[in-house]
């Protein structure tokens, strides 16, 4: 029951300090201090998986604890296989899912053509940003992506080279490159197995959805920084609504993300002076949120620990 104990009151203080974390983010502050506050409420859970450890050393200690009481082992054991199970489930469907993804673009996409890929590169240097490999896939609706994690590569689809002009490519693809250049697939990759590992906890679901809607509207900030021209990225986006708006869902990940509509993007875009004025700003009282509530979780860590390093010092003492 001591296992029980332990990974409630340490999943209560990372609920709290998540919850204190969450609230704060309603106050303005860059997209950066942001995103490294969401990646700190989807981490923080690990804290709380720290008594598995205790867990495994006290399921396998019972064959000296004569004393404990059988529905107690009963419960341990229950917990700590299904607190381990869903761990392992995260990670184990976060590489499956990786490597999905990597044989789809291979299966369903092609190199594009030299004349784009030299535009392409181009449009990195500028950025300063390492020359990008992009593909098209032959789907006839509109579809943008980055993936990879060693190698990042553009995907486009074929509507997306019919149906805009050069500017409103041009936008589209450095929105790309700045996924690219903040790491977002990497940083989405390891968040969605975070929220996957702790999808019972509230605070997990709420940090990535809002890590998914914002990391769109930094990119299109850092796009019209880069390029000077709102109208453009805008015009594109109305086009991909416009689409979408009667056709039926793609198998594949849309430009537009359905949790962030896009009306409030393109609004963004088209008021583009107050946008860039509210991304300078910082939100002191986030950042203090951050700062109490992290001390807070290591002392309640540290707590929960103490028993941990006995049951270890007793599961020694029997092994000798």
């Amino acid at each position: 029951m001591h296992i029980l104990v332990n990974s409630g009151g340490m999943m209560l203080i990372v609920l709290l300090g998540c919850l204190l974390i969450l609230r704060q983010l309603s106050f303005r502050m860059s997209w950066t201090a942001r995103c490294m506050l969401h990646l700190i409420v989807l981490c923080l859970p690990l804290a709380s998986s720290l008594p598995l450890i205790g867990g495994w050393i006290h399921v396998s200690s019972w064959c000296w604890e004569q004393n404990t009481p059988h529905w107690d082992r009963i419960l341990d054991l229950l917990l700590v296989l299904l607190l381990s199970i869903s761990a392992l489930g995260a990670l184990l469907y976060g590489g499956l899912r990786l490597l999905c993804m990597h044989w789809l673009m291979r299966k369903r996409t092609t190199a594009v053509d030299p004349q784009l890929q030299a535009q392409v590169d181009r449009w990195a240097q500028l950025r300063g940003i390492a020359p990008v490999a992009i593909r098209i896939c032959a789907e006839m609706r509109p579809l943008a992506l980055t993936y990879g994690i060693r190698r990042p590569e553009i995907l486009l689809s074929r509507w997306m080279l019919e149906h805009l002009d050069k500017r409103e490519l041009e936008a589209v693809i450095t929105h790309e490159l700045m996924h690219i250049a903040r790491h977002d697939y990497l940083v989405n990759w390891i968040a969605t197995m975070l929220r996957d590992a702790f999808f019972y906890l509230p605070t997990s679901r709420q940090a990535y959805q809002q890590f998914r809607k914002e990391k769109e509207i930094a990119c299109d900030d850092l796009v019209v920084a880069a390029t000077n021209r709102p109208l453009a990225l805008a015009s594109a986006l109305t086009k991909v609504w416009l689409y979408e708006g009667v056709q039926p869902p793609s198998s594949l990940a849309p430009l537009l993300d359905p949790h962030q509509p896009v009306t409030s993007r393109v609004h963004r875009l088209l008021s583009y002076s107050s946008a860039s004025q509210e991304k300078q700003q910082h939100s002191l009282p986030g950042l203090l949120a951050a700062s109490v509530a992290i001390p807070t979780m290591l002392i309640g860590l540290a707590l929960m620990s103490a028993e941990i390093c006995c049951g270890f010092n007793d599961w020694i003492w029997h092994l000798l």
